[in-house]
């Protein structure tokens, strides 16, 4: 029974000596590729972010919209409620199924 109590606190040591080993080894820092992108703003203030990669031949068009209660005149507010509601429920002269594009789900 002593053989087994020894045993036992043996194994328990041992795991804990693991887990502390294991605990003090250093983690390598995780790097990002450098991303060589162009910045480009229209006339009609539109900010173009561009980034040309010759690995795959596909293209990729994400389109942000700097709307939202951040955005609000001071004293004035509802502008990302109302252009919510002119995206996605349309208006007067461009009724919904003008307005939403066919992939996007609710």
């Amino acid at each position: 029974m002593r053989r087994l109590a020894l045993f036992a606190s043996a194994l328990v040591l041992a795991g804990g000596a693991a887990n502390i080993a294991t605990a003090q080894a250093p983690t390598p820092p995780i790097t990002a590729p450098v991303v060589n992108y162009h910045v480009r703003v229209l006339p009609n203030g539109l900010t173009l972010y561009t980034v040309l990669d010759k690995t795959t031949p596909n293209v990729t068009v994400q389109v942000w919209y700097g709307v939202g209660a951040k955005n609000d005149p001071p004293g004035r507010s509802g502008f990302a409620h109302l252009f919510e509601h002119l995206m996605f429920k349309g208006a007067r002269d461009m009724p919904p199924p003008w307005t939403t594009p066919p992939n996007i789900t609710r």
